[in-house]
């Protein structure tokens, strides 16, 4: 043998111990590092990503922080409930087309918001009622016409609604027989006054033919001048709808002309001279006595007494000379009439004193949809009257002391008339979602819906201020209730899927991770085997060979490197093996 072939014998042993050697050290390490690997692949799931952090820089450690973000995730529970707000939805779908929904049909669950618009154009509308005049209306705005029916508008006045005859106070524009055709135009507003309202405003009213003045004569007014000095006065002369009166300093009168009218000779006023007092004494046998009603209680009060007082007495009282006359008295004393002979105060009865005279009011009765259920609606007392209902439904107005109804009356009697048995509409129904205020949400393992599905009437709807919206919601005791849709023809509550038209309550699939958790039966989450004859479970490891849990299956593969060694030493091996043979023919 000589030293060439020596040195090949010894390259070639050399080769061989390298390719065998390499190989087996590879696949020895990697038998020895695998279980490590899986045992930290099988405590939390993360090692993976935190190998993948270690290897570019320690800065990102932090990110495997989110792992206990599971824990708190039954604390989003409620946040089913508040699907509701989602409101503002619907509302681009009401305003898109709502009549192009057919009537008859009501979608449900998540078409709900799409059945709003077209039950929001059904909603029923409240029924328009002609309100009857309000107690307050006593006066009512008249256009006068002068000329030959139906004239033209000459003025305006205003009178009590009484003297309107056969009107039914509730029509204007309303037109009366008296001799120039007036016409009512509607009711006086508080204390309104003739020259508050513009005759432009009255039917017939034309600008280009204004109309002449009605020329009008005064009355004639004839002095007082009873016995004694300087007590001669012109009678009190009220104010009409022609002119004004104005008492002068030395007891003239003078009248003038409003709007629309004038005295002879087209003068605006005319002036009745200062009364001349005939000065002629009195004798104590003429002296004339004037029999008084008395009053008490705040005016206008009730009768309490009769008084007989001279002439001259009620003269200095404020009265008029006129009968029945007011004094200027703390009780609005009337002047009944003169005493006749030597009259007493005890001749005359109380019954004959007059008394304040109510406007009677109007009174309509209320006559829903509906058989037999007409009623007046309440009337509140007032000074005038006490008002009580009787028990077939007529009311009765009684007259408080020192008022009397029209015709000297003490009660006015209200007949109710008969029910109109007007059939109503029929009643609309809602489908609605009632959610209890506050649920407690225990962890289950299969979905509960989060409402009840439940009918809602119409009356019910309106008396919690629903419009014809949807969806709308409000507050029923320690209930919310949603109202989604209106009731079809034919449909039940039992049409309607509660999961689907109320929404999911918040709840969670079993964690398996929480050994305390406990599925919708009671039963542990996390099973836990026994490891042994004597009952031992993962809790008491040390009665077990082997303590944990025990695991279903081989160890996890985790999808990192270390799963690709043993093919990797495996191939390793096979190379070596073929260098080998490829080598042996070249040391032969």
């Amino acid at each position: 043998m000589n030293l060439s072939s020596r040195r090949t014998r010894r390259s070639t042993g050399l080769g061989k111990r390298i390719a065998l050697t390499v190989p087996v050290a590879l696949l020895a390490l990697t038998t020895i590092m695998a279980p490590g690997y899986a045992d930290d692949a099988g405590t939390g799931g993360d090692a993976p990503a935190s190998s993948e952090v270690e290897a570019p820089a320690p800065a990102p450690a932090p990110e495997p922080a989110p792992a206990p973000e599971p824990a708190p995730e039954p604390e989003k529970a409620p946040e089913p409930a508040p699907e509701p707000e989602k409101a503002p939805e619907p509302e681009v779908e009401e305003a898109a087309a709502p009549q192009e929904v057919p009537e008859d049909v009501i979608p449900a669950g998540d078409g709900a918001d799409d059945g709003a618009a077209q039950v929001s154009e059904s909603a029923p509308k409240a029924a328009e009622f002609e309100a009857a005049a309000p107690a307050t209306n006593k006066k009512v705005v008249v256009c006068k016409y002068v000329g030959t029916p139906p004239g033209k508008p000459h003025h305006i006045i205003v009178v009590s609604k009484s003297a309107i005859k056969d009107w039914d106070e509730v029509t204007f524009p309303w037109t009366f027989a008296d001799a120039q055709d007036s016409i009512a135009i509607r009711w006086a507003i508080g204390n309104e006054q003739p020259g508050n309202e513009e005759l432009v405003n009255c039917p017939g009213y034309d600008e280009e033919e204004p109309p002449e003045p009605i020329v009008i004569d005064p009355p004639d007014l004839v002095p007082n001048d009873p016995c004694g000095p300087a007590n001669a006065t012109y009678p009190a002369t009220p104010e009409t709808e022609q002119y004004t009166v104005t008492v002068n300093a030395d007891l003239s009168v003078t009248l003038t002309a409003k709007d629309g009218f004038e005295f002879e000779g087209g003068e605006s006023s005319y002036t009745y001279p200062a009364p001349v007092d005939a000065n002629v004494a009195c004798a104590a046998e003429d002296a004339k006595k004037i029999v008084v009603c008395k009053y008490v209680g705040t005016p206008p009060g009730v009768p309490h007494h009769i008084i007989v007082v001279s002439e001259n007495a009620a003269l200095s009282q404020g009265w008029d000379g006129n009968f029945p006359g007011i004094f200027a008295d703390a009780q609005d004393s009337i002047a009944l009439r003169y005493a006749i002979g030597n009259e007493q105060p005890g001749d005359e009865e109380l019954v004959n004193c007059p008394l304040e005279e109510i406007d009677p009011p109007a009174i309509e009765p209320n006559d829903p949809c509906g058989p037999d259920n007409i009623v007046f609606p309440a009337v509140e007392d007032t000074d005038e009257y006490t008002a009580v209902v009787l028990e077939n439904g007529d009311v009765v107005l009684q007259a408080q002391p020192g008022y009397e109804f029209p015709g000297g009356l003490e009660s006015l009697l209200y007949p109710l008339p008969a029910d109109s048995g007007v059939e109503c509409p029929e009643e609309a129904v809602y489908v609605a979602c009632v959610y209890a205020a506050d649920v407690e949400i225990a962890p289950r393992a299969a979905l509960a819906p989060a409402g009840t599905v439940v009918l809602v009437s119409e009356l019910e709807a309106l008396t919690n201020g629903f419009l014809g919206l949807f969806p709308f919601e409000y507050a029923a005791g320690d209930s919310i209730v949603t109202i989604l849709q209106q009731l079809g023809e034919g449909q039940t509550v039992e049409d309607f899927d509660a999961l689907e038209m109320c929404g999911e309550v918040a709840s969670e699939v079993c964690d398996t991770t929480d050994p305390d958790a406990v599925d919708e039966n009671g039963d542990p989450c996390t099973p836990v085997e026994e490891c042994d004859e004597t009952g031992a479970t993962a809790d008491t490891a040390d009665d077990c060979e082997i303590g944990g849990v025990i695991e279903e299956g081989g160890l996890p593969n985790t999808g990192g490197p270390v799963g690709m060694l043993v093919p990797l030493g495996a191939l390793l091996v096979l190379m070596g093996a073929g260098l080998v043979m490829v080598r042996r023919p070249h040391s032969a």
